[in-house]
């Protein structure tokens, strides 16, 4: 699980492009097999909002699975309006969820 703060401008809809990685025992850090994942991001008011009452929750398109690589398509549901907010993506492999990368989702008043 990463912490990785996110920067959008105000209004528009970017699609993101994210490699999911993990750190192993030895502290290298390698990419998150995604093969038979579902990945989805929650965009949230707060790190405590629960995740069904997100502001935004988007499904990500795994691209290549085996090097942890995904897209997601933002939206102005989640880039309407500035300010600091909290977002966190989800995989979940035959039923066990593991958080990917979390953090600061900053929308930026350009």
């Amino acid at each position: 699980m990463s912490f990785i703060p996110l920067r959008v401008q105000e209004g528009n809809e970017p699609l993101l492009t994210i490699t999911a990685q993990k750190r192993n025992p030895d502290g290298s850090v390698i990419a998150f097999d995604l093969t038979g994942s579902a990945v989805t991001m929650y965009v949230k008011a707060t790190k405590n909002t629960a995740d069904g009452s997100a502001l935004a929750t988007y499904t990500a398109t795994i691209t290549d699975a085996a090097n942890g690589k995904f897209t997601v398509q933002l939206t102005t549901a989640s880039t309407v309006t500035p300010g600091t907010f909290w977002y966190k993506i989800n995989s979940v492999i035959a039923a066990h969820p593991q958080t990917l990368q979390h953090g600061d989702f900053i929308v930026e008043n350009v």
